[in-house]
This record gives C-alpha cells, sequence and structure tokens, in this order.
C-alpha cells in the first residue's frame, strides 16, 4: 500500500472481447460496482462480428474518461490480444477481466490490500454453471511452484498484477497461455500471493473463448507426434472438485462444471 493512505494506488481494468454479446454487460456492471476507484477501463477487442463493438460503445459514452477501447487491424487470437492489451495499462497496478464472468465488489480492494511486494495477486473464485446465489462450486487454485511448473493452474480472469513487473517481461511465448506464462514469471522474481476468497464467478460455456482454445489447443496436441507438455498445456491430470461455499483448507485445482476428465482451462 502507499505510504500515504490518503492515496490509493492506481489500478486499470483490461479487458479482452470477442463475439461476447451475450454476457459482456454482466461482467462490465461487476466491474463498475467495485468498491475501489478505478483508474481506467482498458478494452482491446479482437474483431467481433456481433454487438460486442457497440455495447462497448455505449459504455465508454455512460462514463466519459474511464474507457479507453480498442479494436484490432486483424484478428490477434486471445493470447496475442491479451499480451498487447496489458501493455497499454497506466495504472501501478492491472487487474484482467474476463468478458463474461461476474466480480465481487471487493475483488479489487481486497486484492490491492493483499499483494504487498509480490508480482502478482490471485484469489479463489465460483465456476457454478449459472450464477444463482448461494453459490457452491468453489476453485481453490494450488500455489506450489512443482504444480504450476506442469499445469496452468493460475487463472487470469482472478490475477491483479504490478504494470511494472507486465511490462518488465521481454520474451512472450504464444504458444503457452498468457496468464500461466505471468505467473510463471512471477514465481522467478518477486511471486506470487492468493486471497484465500472467492472474489469473482467465472462463467463457463460451449461458446466461450475459452472452450474454443481448449478444442484447437486439444487438436493441434492430438496432430503432435511428441507432444511438448508446455505448449498449450491443460491441467488433464488434475482432480478437479467442488468444495464447500467455504474456502477449503486444502488448496485444491480448479474445477469445472463438466466432468472432471474435461481439460480444465479458465482464463
Amino acid at each position: 500500500m502507499n505510504d500515504d493512505n490518503s492515496t490509493p494506488l492506481t489500478v486499470s481494468v483490461v479487458m479482452c472481447t470477442y463475439n461476447g454479446e451475450q454476457f459482456l454487460r454482466e461482467q462490465m456492471d461487476s466491474i463498475l460496482a467495485q468498491d475501489y476507484p478505478l483508474h481506467e477501463i482498458i478494452v482491446q477487442d479482437d474483431r467481433s462480428t456481433d454487438d460486442t463493438w457497440d455495447i462497448l460503445q455505449t459504455y465508454a459514452k455512460a462514463h466519459p474518461g474511464l474507457f479507453k477501447l480498442f479494436r484490432n487491424d486483424e484478428q490477434l487470437g486471445f493470447n496475442r490480444n491479451f499480451h498487447t492489451a496489458l501493455l497499454r495499462a497506466t495504472g501501478q497496478y492491472v487487474a484482467i477481466s474476463d468478458q463474461d464472468d461476474i466480480w465481487f465488489p471487493q475483488k479489487i480492494s481486497k486484492q490491492v490490500a493483499a499483494i504487498g511486494n509480490a508480482d502478482l495477486c490471485f484469489s479463489d473464485y465460483y465456476t457454478d454453471l449459472h450464477y444463482t446465489l448461494p453459490l457452491h462450486n468453489y476453485v481453490s487454485p494450488r500455489t506450489d511452484f512443482e504444480h504450476m511448473l506442469f499445469y496452468d493452474c493460475t487463472p487470469g480472469h482472478s490475477m491483479l498484477l504490478r504494470t511494472d513487473f507486465v511490462k518488465g517481461i521481454k520474451l512472450w511465448n504464444y504458444d503457452i497461455y498468457y496468464d500461466w506464462w505471468l505467473s510463471m514469471h512471477a514465481q522467478m522474481g518477486h511471486g506470487l500471493v492468493k486471497v484465500d476468497e472467492a472474489l469473482n464467478w467465472h462463467r463457463h460455456y460451449d461458446g466461450s473463448a475459452t472452450r474454443t482454445s481448449i478444442a484447437k489447443a486439444f487438436t493441434r496436441l492430438c496432430h503432435t507426434p511428441h507432444g511438448n507438455p508446455m505448449h498449450g498445456a491443460h491441467c488433464t491430470g488434475c482432480t478437479c472438485s467442488a468444495s464447500a461455499t467455504t474456502a477449503s483448507s486444502t488448496p485444491t485445482l480448479h474445477s469445472t462444471s463438466t466432468a472432471a476428465s474435461t481439460p480444465c482451462r479458465h482464463a
């Protein structure tokens, strides 16, 4: 935190969109409902063909000066889209947002309070099939380096990062999920911290960018004679399960609303 508590640390929110009209308003409204003042909301659209861009412009007009909208000249895919969007942040910290989740009102304030000197702060989250209170499918990602080395288990949608840390990463590998790349660099830098509380609800549905990326990566892996687990790997070997509505004392891998054999992907 600041030595001068009267001056809040500045936080940029970065969202990437692609054909997200169905759930975009719910996510955006939950961001605007944060109890922490936001420095800016950056949205980079990857050539949506639905009404996503029109929805974003409506929000930008309703909140002058808060939104910064960008539309890619060509499709980048979600990995490059998030990387290039993150580099636009001007706040001291940057929070990553999906286009279809729901944030709880204290998400940013609790992560700002928790991050300390670490490069990255993430949290537990819910992933029930539908957003119906009370939520039950509680997910507490593992944080040990040995596990993170082989599995992408720290979801971007739960991350708050130091902006100078993100911009200081000189090498990016787009064959590896962007949030995994960030987590591993944080592990080798000033580390990660976790808020042991669910701070958002992560939506899973067949049309999401997450599910689409799984299908593409799985197909690519199946057609590679000697697949490298660091290239598009998912938590296929993990035990995914739901826990109670309160945080479990034993960290569990992020779960999905589908069968445990389904590859886990969350960003």
